[in-house]
């Protein structure tokens, strides 16, 4: 099972976030009772990636500041070039992923093309509306905070609770299971209510209330146990483990890593353990690319002489991709700031 984080999302959500980082604006501390505000001791809004990416999202804001469609052309194209040189880092190997300065670097520089056609009306009218739409964010009541191990409860209850959506319409891990026909229609509708429970979170006062969404996402689970036997729950909660230390680790051969912490190794025993995963993978990939260049040089020996060059640039990406490489690019890590 995949998650829908979907390296796309998370991606997208971590240039947003550089951004809220290096251009802060003023904010205010806010009680989530009393509605009441104060303002936090922070440096005033300066144009910066945010207020530049809503000019080009914000039609209503674009108008108000006059922007040109070439204007409006220049700065997608700077933001563009900021997207792909940032995810272009985020996904190279590791030990070669873009570092917070060089993050900053590409953000300052998206943001000096961007200014360049604006002038400095424009600026002035762009950071008035910035400003108003910020105090209007800060008057609103606030969300409560949750901690991360509430944010952690909701993942692995919503990995769980997909697992079990799947069990209603995919044959092939039914039939692995053993549930009858019977047992999959019930699960079907504890899915059933949980969409329409869901729907009412959505709707209503609590749609952002996390304690509550795991309460929900619990009672599904707590409901198709019921439904499994003993040994379909076992068997189902061993894959979605296994699913989750693949996902962590990037292989069946770095999860065992991750199996052993329940061994009760000690710290030698799971040094020891480390290190052979690591030689026996490293081996096992080594090999794996060399037979491949070894098999496609065979293949394309027997084509004539005429024809090898455009086959070899045709497999060339297959032949020089590296699986471990593979892995990483669909492992989003963003870059740790600097120490100060």
């Amino acid at each position: 099972m995949k998650r829908s984080v979907s390296t796309i999302t998370s991606g997208c959500f971590c240039l947003v976030w550089f951004g809220l980082l290096c251009y802060p604006g003023t904010v205010r501390s806010q009680d989530a009772s009393s509605g009441s505000g104060q303002e936090a001791d922070v440096k005033p809004p300066a144009l910066g990636l945010i207020e530049i990416q809503s000019i080009v999202n914000d039609t209503k804001l674009s108008e108000e500041i006059g922007l040109s469609p070439e204007q409006r052309k220049t700065i997608l194209v700077a933001m563009q070039k900021y997207r792909d040189a940032s995810m272009k880092g985020f996904r190279a190997k590791p030990g070669e992923r873009i570092s917070h300065e060089e993050m900053k670097e590409l953000m300052d520089t998206a943001v000096r093309d961007a200014k360049e056609v604006l002038s400095e009306d424009q600026q002035s009218k762009l950071m008035e509306q910035v400003a108003k739409k910020r105090a209007e964010l800060v008057a609103r009541p606030r969300a409560r905070s949750y901690s991360p191990e509430q944010y952690q409860e909701m993942s692995k209850l919503r990995q769980i609770q997909t697992e079990l959506m799947r069990l209603s319409f995919d044959t092939e891990l039914a039939d692995k299971l053993g549930l009858t026909a019977e047992q999959r229609v019930e699960l079907s509708e504890v899915q059933r209510k949980y969409r329409s429970a869901s729907e009412e979170l959505r709707n209503g006062e609590e749609r952002l209330d996390i304690g509550r969404r795991n309460e929900v996402l619990q009672e599904v689970v707590m409901s198709s146990q019921t439904i499994l036997t003993p040994e379909q729950s076992e068997k189902l909660s061993l894959k979605i483990r296994i699913e989750r230390l693949r996902r962590k680790h990037g292989d069946e051969f770095a999860m065992i890593n991750g199996l052993a912490e329940d061994f009760g190794l000690d710290e030698k025993a799971q040094a020891k353990l480390s290190e052979k995963i690591e030689e026996v993978r490293k081996e096992y990939y080594d090999d794996w690319m060399e037979l491949k260049k070894k098999s496609m040089k065979s293949i394309i020996s027997e084509l004539p002489r005429k024809h090898r060059e455009e086959v070899e640039a045709a497999v060339r990406d297959f032949v020089e991709e590296d699986p471990r490489d593979k892995m990483n690019r669909f492992r989003f890590v963003a870059p740790t700031p600097a120490k100060k």
